[in-house]
């Protein structure tokens, strides 16, 4: 039996933060059969308002290098196709 992530997601720290505005935690879910990436990104409280956890999701496009597209065939030159015909 198959593992069905229909509906769930993870993230994790992200290591790779080098700026304060970067997204504190990435991961990708799934909503509807559709994936997704997903930063969250702490706000601390502020005004003596409650901090709170802000996420983004960004759609997952299909990958540009996966599977490149079939390069087409150059056209034969004309000077070979005068040798094929018969006039």
């Amino acid at each position: 039996m198959e593992y069905d992530n229909t509906n769930t997601g993870a993230s994790f720290k992200n290591d790779s933060k080098t700026e304060d505005w970067h997204a504190d935690f990435r991961g990708s879910v799934n909503v509807d059969g559709v994936d997704y990436w997903i930063d969250n990104k702490w706000n601390p409280p502020k005004d003596g308002k409650k901090g709170y956890m802000r996420h983004k999701f960004k759609r997952k496009e299909p990958r540009q290098d996966a599977a490149p597209a079939p390069k087409p065939q150059a056209a034969p030159a004309v000077d070979d196709l005068d040798e094929d015909l018969p006039w």
